[in-house]
C-alpha cells in the first residue's frame, strides 16, 4: 500500500521525529496517515522496529500518533544545531596516555 514514496508530509513519505525526553537523536519514520485533527500517524523505521525483528511487540509498538510540528523531512532539521553541539560537548573525550618504552625482561 505505501511502497511508493510520497513528498513530505503526505502519507507514504519518509521523515524524522524530533528527539523527545532523554533521546538525543532523530528517529526515522514513515508517515502512515494524516488525521483530521492535524496530527500524524507514523511508523518508526529504525532497526528495532523492522520486519526482521522476531519480537512482534516491538514491531507493533513502532506506531505513534504525533503532532505535525514534531515531524520533519531531514535528520538535520530534527536536532537544532545548539542541541547537537551540546550533545557533542557532553561526550567524554579519551585521555591521552603517554607510552613509556618497555623494559626488557633481562634487566
Amino acid at each position: 500500500m505505501l511502497s511508493t514514496p510520497a513528498p513530505f508530509p503526505n502519507p507514504g513519505a519518509h521523515a524524522f521525529l524530533r528527539p523527545v525526553g532523554d533521546l538525543t537523536a532523530a528517529q526515522p519514520c514513515r508517515i502512515i496517515q494524516r488525521r483530521g485533527d492535524g496530527r500524524l500517524t507514523v511508523s518508526l523505521t529504525g532497526r528495532e522496529f523492522s520486519a526482521g525483528n522476531s519480537d512482534i511487540r516491538a514491531r507493533a509498538s513502532g506506531t505513534r500518533t504525533v503532532e505535525l510540528a514534531d515531524v520533519v523531512a531531514t535528520a538535520e532539521e530534527a536536532v537544532p544545531p545548539a542541541a547537537s553541539k551540546a550533545v557533542a560537548a557532553a561526550k567524554p573525550k579519551r585521555a591521552k596516555v603517554s607510552r613509556q618504552p618497555r623494559r626488557s625482561a633481562a634487566s
